[in-house]
């Protein structure tokens, strides 16, 4: 189904539960929609969107990480992996990246 199809939540809902989504998952981009007045499609393209960012940071640091790695001294590598054990777990949690994740895999197969 395409987005120019216009239906009621009750119809996205369904098709979002097609393409993936649990319906807890459901309920919170529900709650998402709630906070921001914006329709499914809006929201389902901000998360494409900010999964791709995500992906893309992760990629830097993860390069930026093994860097230091290889061409830092263990003082340096520590320091990394300390911060990374730190910073991780913010930002998985920050940001919804299960989310963005079937948003893209979602728009890009209906």
């Amino acid at each position: 189904m395409r987005w120019e199809i216009k239906m009621n939540s009750a119809g996205m809902e369904r098709q979002l539960n097609r393409g993936g989504f649990t319906v807890k998952e459901i309920r919170a981009l529900r709650q998402y929609l709630g906070e921001s007045g914006v329709t499914y499609p809006v929201l389902l393209g901000q998360l494409r969107v900010r999964f791709i960012v995500s992906v893309g940071m992760l990629a830097l640091v993860a390069v930026g990480f093994v860097w230091t790695l290889m061409y830092e001294d263990f003082k340096a590598a520590i320091a990394a992996t300390i911060s990374l054990a730190i910073i991780f777990p913010v930002f998985y949690a920050f940001t919804p990246l299960k989310l963005g994740f079937k948003a893209r895999r979602f728009m890009r197969c209906w």
